[in-house]
């Protein structure tokens, strides 16, 4: 009977052993290796993007150069109002010169974008194809940043149909009044080649 009870109690004592300090003691380590896990997978996230550093800086150096660059395409002007009266003379130039005849020039509203403005004007004219074609040929090569946001060609006489009637809205883009909260660019001195 003592050997019974001390061999329930050594079973006992060893259960009590297990569920009181081995047990607990897997868990901890169970959670200690996933910790690692993870801490080792951050690690690795780290430095991977420590290596790519490198690359983001040039990427960039990249963009601010040709931000740079895309600058020299938008209309300079102190301000809005100026910026739409600049925009008008250039287009009634190319008009000038594909010798197509202005019947109205019609500015719209200031478009605020994010980092730029969009100065849309809408010019009503007259002239053949092969002058619309000039006209649209000479804004597609021009210097500044400029785009079509609607086209509309028709017949003045269905008679003749060489003259053509057309409405065409363009937006040309300045670049925002005063400094942008969302946003600074580098400046020229900024960037390195």
């Amino acid at each position: 009977m003592r050997r019974r009870l001390s061999v329930i109690l050594t079973i006992s004592t060893l259960f009590l052993l297990y569920f009181s300090y081995l047990l607990p003691m897997q868990e901890k380590r169970q959670l200690i290796r996933e910790k690692l896990s993870v801490k080792t997978r951050t690690l690795k996230s780290y430095k991977e993007l420590i290596h790519k550093g490198k690359d983001v800086e040039e990427e960039l150096r990249k963009l601010a150069k040709n931000f740079l660059e895309k600058e020299k395409e938008l209309i300079a002007a102190d301000n809005n109002s100026l910026g739409m009266v600049r925009f008008q003379e250039v287009l009634r130039s190319y008009a000038d010169e594909s010798s197509i005849k202005v019947i109205s020039t019609k500015t719209m509203n200031i478009i605020k974008h994010r980092y730029l403005i969009g100065l849309p004007v809408q010019i009503t004219a007259t002239g053949d194809m092969k002058n619309i074609s000039e006209f649209l040929r000479l804004i597609e090569q021009s210097p500044y940043l400029i785009s079509i946001d609607n086209l509309s060609i028709r017949m003045m006489n269905r008679k003749r149909p060489g003259r053509l009637r057309f409405k065409i809205g363009f937006s040309g883009y300045s670049e925002m009044e005063g400094p942008s909260e969302n946003m600074r660019f580098p400046g020229k001195d900024e960037v390195k080649s």
